[in-house]
């Protein structure tokens, strides 16, 4: 959206021109990383794709099509994630939300996809510990409760540390 902001900083600009900027470049713009933008691509996604698509659908309606959540119950009622979509998880308080999401970030990033986590309650930081401590199944809240850590939880954070390194988190 570079040129609909640029142009939104002159006093001189046209609130049209500056809408129809931005519109252009969400429908046929291209991502950070050159690509097309999800909506662009799936505008230009032909007939015959989408028609292969609605096929394979009807022929299996029970398989899952978007990205797993490792909950075979979630999956099979969700059908999956599906990319380009945003999802909302809303609850009371301290029922364990972040969590939840937190697993589910950690789920989509082992099937080779990019998460995307929106809080206000955390930075990036406390939410990559947080994931860290759950992939090497240690519990961080008994840890700083109990104010010690045993020699195997060191190590097994550390490994964790380094299989996430080579995920798109």
């Amino acid at each position: 959206l570079s040129r609909g902001i640029t142009d939104l900083m002159r006093p001189d600009t046209e609130p049209n021109s500056v809408s129809a900027n931005v519109v252009e470049e969400l429908l046929l713009g291209e991502g950070l990383d050159g690509s097309l933008t999800k909506l662009a691509n799936d505008i230009l996604t032909g007939p015959d794709q989408l028609a292969a698509e609605i096929i394979a659908r009807l022929d299996d309606p029970t398989a899952i099509y978007g990205i797993r959540t490792g909950w075979k119950m979630m999956d099979e009622s969700l059908g999956g994630f599906e990319d380009g979509r945003t999802y909302t998880f809303l609850a009371a308080t301290s029922v364990g939300k972040s969590w939840f999401v937190h697993w589910l970030a950690l789920m989509i990033a082992k099937q080779g996809n990019r998460p995307f986590i929106f809080s206000t309650e955390m930075g990036r930081k406390e939410v990559l510990m947080r994931i860290a401590f759950m992939e090497a199944g240690v519990d961080w809240f008994k840890i700083r409760k109990a104010k010690y850590t045993e020699a195997d939880q060191r190590e097994r954070v550390m490994d964790a540390m380094d299989r996430l390194a080579k995920l798109p988190i």
